[in-house]
């Protein structure tokens, strides 16, 4: 009490306040010691004046995206890295660009001669036989699987349809379709011990579209070839006439050309050219000429000659207007030579999964028939 006494006269507090205090002052020392320690939580994760000045002062630092928007400092996505139609091509050929008009124009009207795929067996295989056994290791198989494969020999042949579609749309023409599917059915391709002999759907397969090209099971399908309007032929046109007309024609009567048979000589030169254009227009330019004589006396003009020039340019303006939509199929078709790519290299794949199923089938097969010469040695010794 004397303390208490003491404690409440140095402090000067009424006795009804200080009876409060001496209640509630734990509970208000524990909520103020809470409130000191969220306090100071928070301000661990409230940046500094300083840093956020810098920011400020710096904002192309700061990464983009969504990531970069809360605050989390990741880095940005990566760009989608698109398969490029470059890179696999059978020949040195190209045939999404035509043959060059200099310095032999009639080059492009000859036959393409494709070469054949080779159906012998590469020398390899020889190399790996030694006393009559054959020492195949994994690698080996691969390597021999990529080089005497009819599936792939199939593929490569879709890069070079690929390419020739690209080609028919930069002229201006429908596309054909180019088939994507995965040819399967190799014989063995199962992998498992049980079936590793039996017999598939042997080299080809059946699932790529019929024919080999255009749509079908396995194939593209040109889901906007019958939709929008027909582009222009963008490839130009240019087309000739020379004609030369000789007739000899009795008269009946002298008083309709004056003389008893008429003589009439036509010769015509007729030059057009026609090329359209990726946004819509059409250009149409003819020259045409005539020359007429005859032996009439009642002809005013003879040789009567007759010339005429025109040119017409067209342009679409709401229906057919614009690269967007003339240019569809050419798109289109770049976009098919990326899946033919993509098709050719999970061919390859595939080819590649069915060699190593087949091989450790047969090195489990081989593994198996040892264990079983050995579980019968074993039990012939203990029958001994």
């Amino acid at each position: 009490m004397k303390n208490s006494e003491s404690r409440r006269n140095r402090l000067r507090l009424p006795k009804p306040l200080f009876l409060w205090f001496r209640q509630h002052g734990r509970q208000i020392f524990h909520k103020l010691q809470a409130t000191a320690a969220i306090a100071s939580v928070l301000s661990a994760y409230v940046p500094l004046p300083a840093a956020a000045q810098q920011q400020a002062a710096a904002p192309q630092q700061q990464p983009a995206g969504p990531a970069a928007a809360h605050g989390l400092g990741l880095p940005p996505a990566p760009l989608p890295n698109y398969t490029q139609p470059l890179f696999m091509r059978p020949s040195g050929r190209d045939f999404s660009k035509p043959h060059p008009v200099y310095p032999d124009p009639l080059k492009t009207y000859e036959p393409i001669t494709i070469t054949a795929p080779i159906t012998t067996n590469s020398q390899r295989l020889d190399a790996l036989i030694r006393n009559g056994k054959i020492y195949l290791s994994l690698a080996d198989a691969i390597v021999l699987a990529l080089e005497n494969n009819y599936d792939i020999a199939i593929q490569r042949y879709n890069l070079d349809i690929a390419d020739t579609e690209l080609l028919r749309a930069r002229a201006g023409s429908n596309l054909l379709g180019v088939s994507s599917g995965l040819v399967e059915g190799t014989l063995g391709g199962s992998g498992t011990s049980s079936t590793s002999l039996s017999s598939g759907g042997g080299p080809g397969g059946t699932s790529t579209a019929v024919g080999g090209a255009g749509t079908g099971s396995g194939g593209l399908s040109q889901t906007t070839n019958g939709s929008g309007p027909t582009p222009e032929v963008l490839d130009p046109v240019l087309t000739g006439t020379i004609q030369l007309e000789r007739t000899t024609t009795p008269e009946p009567t002298p008083f309709i050309s004056g003389t008893p048979t008429s003589n009439q000589n036509t010769d015509e030169y007729n030059f057009n050219y026609n090329q359209g254009f990726i946004t819509g227009t059409q250009l149409v330019v003819g020259f045409n000429n005539s020359r007429i004589t005859t032996n009439g006396i009642f002809n005013a003009y003879s040789p009567e000659l007759q010339s005429t020039f025109r040119a017409t340019v067209t342009q679409h303006l709401l229906n057919g207007f614009g690269p967007g939509i003339n240019g569809r199929f050419i798109l289109e078709a770049k976009n098919t030579r990326r899946i033919t790519d993509s098709a050719f290299r999970q061919q390859i794949l595939y080819t590649i999964n069915q060699v190593e199923n087949i091989y450790w089938a047969l090195v489990g097969d081989y593994e198996d028939v040892q264990a079983k010469q050995r579980g019968l040695e074993q039990s012939s010794r203990l029958a001994s």
